[in-house]
Order: C-alpha cells, then sequence, then structure tokens
C-alpha cells in the first residue's frame, strides 16, 4: 500500500493585480479564475504600491459569488499608512470544487488616499 508523502504537496498562489497607478475605488467584481481542479484555500494576502490614509482597505474573496470570509473582520485588510495586509488570513470556507470561479471584491479603500497598484494572493493547494 502507498501513502502520499506530504511533504509532496506545494501551494500555488494565484495573483490578482489591479495595477496603474490611478487610484483604486471599490468594486464589486474582477477578472474570474475558474478552477480546473479542486482546491483548497490555505491563505489570503494584499498588497499595495502606495498605502491607503483616512480608512482601511478591505478586499474580499468569493467563489461563485458569495463571500469566503463569513466573519467579514476576518477579510484581508491593510491598515492607514501600511503597504501589506501582514500575514496570510485563511477564510472561513475553503473548499473550492472543481467548476467554482473565484473572484476578488475591492470593499473598502483609504477615505483620503484610497493607495494604489493592488494585489491580492490567493495560496491554493489542490484537494486530493
Amino acid at each position: 500500500m502507498a501513502f502520499r508523502n506530504d511533504t509532496t504537496i506545494t501551494d500555488k498562489v494565484i495573483p490578482w493585480c489591479k495595477s496603474g497607478d490611478a487610484a483604486l475605488t471599490t468594486d464589486a467584481s474582477s477578472l474570474p479564475f475558474y478552477c480546473h481542479k479542486a482546491l483548497t484555500v490555505v491563505g489570503v494576502r494584499a498588497l499595495v504600491a502606495t498605502a491607503p490614509t483616512g480608512a482601511v482597505l478591505y478586499a474580499d474573496l468569493h467563489k461563485d459569488g458569495v463571500t469566503m470570509f463569513t466573519t467579514q473582520a476576518n477579510r484581508p485588510h491593510i491598515h492607514i499608512g501600511a503597504t501589506d495586509s501582514g500575514s496570510w488570513t485563511v477564510p472561513d470556507v475553503t473548499a473550492v470544487a472543481a467548476g467554482s470561479i473565484l473572484t476578488v471584491n475591492i470593499d473598502a479603500i483609504g477615505s483620503t488616499l484610497p493607495g494604489t497598484q493592488l494585489t491580492v494572493e490567493v495560496r491554493v493547494r489542490e484537494r486530493l
């Protein structure tokens, strides 16, 4: 009987980028990512080139149009004056079936300076 060695499992990162020098705006849709295989989301983080000021920037990961962060306070966020969300945040819903579509929403931006060039990285692992 053969066993899968867990050390052979590698994570992949799916990046979503809102590039350009224009200030960010809230956005309820993004380029969809079609999942050809069943995945487990093991972390999400956000980064910007220019830090938001006046308010915290919030990003949200959706699966088939529904947030994966059912506890909204856990969404990846970038604090005022910071350029990244720090450590990876694990969503409340982690299972993604083959055929699902992942999108990223920008739920809130800085109120004085919204921030620029947002990248949201989603770390996934193939489900066996």
